[in-house]
């Protein structure tokens, strides 16, 4: 993604990017630059996304992030049934089908390469919060096959989320996510060897990132807590609400 940025022309002001397994509306580019040049605070503007089988169940509406270092997908699972369908402002935007503003993305120095593939868009929408940029949501449709684009989902996020952490996430805070990484290796253990050993193989890959991460977040203002605060609100990431990635949340 950064390399096709970089490629892009000075005179651009702003970029999509669309992954390999993503159909997008003939309405979707022109509605998402509307809402952009209609809002110069924003730095990014996410979309819905359905399931390009099946459109009916929802598959992503921007995406919050909860201090317990779980991203959530906003509407996942549930039915489109028009109750996303008014535009807003989101936590942040999946990089699978989105319109970044070129000046913002710049200021912020883009992906972080060090997180491969998933969970390096929810670092870029942080630091675009933290820089005092703003995510827009526009119920422009693009269609995703479902981690048709990558592999080994379980091994990235395990390993991403714990770097993501590492470089960003207050001391205060690492209480919640060890909650969740004890219950998301119950779940993968509930789902069998395969799945457990998925997910212990990617916390593994994260302990000779840490080093790196916890430089750089030394480097620029990661441990802020004040900041962070502002940049992540609080959100239930325990009980019926919580649950690391729970089908339909809002």
């Amino acid at each position: 993604m950064n390399t096709g940025w970089r490629a892009v022309g000075a005179d651009c002001d702003a970029i999509a990017l669309v992954n390999t397994d993503v159909e997008l509306a003939p309405d979707w580019l022109q509605r998402m630059a509307r809402a952009l040049e209609e809002d110069d605070a924003a730095g990014a503007v996410a979309r819905k996304m359905v399931g390009l089988d099946d459109p009916a169940p929802l598959d992503d509406t921007g995406d919050v992030l909860r201090r317990d270092g779980v991203c959530e997908q906003r509407g996942r699972g549930r039915r489109d049934d028009g109750r996303f369908d008014a535009p807003g402002e989101v936590w942040g935007a999946c990089a699978g089908a989105v319109l970044y503003r070129r000046a913002a993305v710049d200021a912020v120095g883009g992906f972080d390469e060090s997180y491969g593939m998933y969970l390096e868009d929810v670092d870029l929408a942080l630091r675009l919060r933290l820089a005092g940029w703003t995510t827009l949501y526009e119920p422009a449709v693009a269609r995703h096959a479902g981690a048709g684009s990558g592999s080994a989902v379980g091994y990235h996020v395990a390993r991403n989320t714990i770097i993501l952490v590492a470089r960003w996430f207050p001391l205060r805070w690492w209480p919640y996510v060890a909650y969740r990484q004890a219950s998301w290796l119950a779940d993968s253990a509930r789902r069998g060897p395969a799945a457990l050993a998925e997910h212990l193989r990617g916390l593994a890959a994260a302990l000779p990132r840490l080093p790196g991460a916890w430089r750089a977040r030394h480097g620029a203002g990661g441990t802020q807590r004040a900041a962070m605060e502002r940049a992540v609100p609080h959100r239930p990431w325990r009980g019926p609400r919580a649950g690391g990635h729970p089908e339909g949340a809002e």
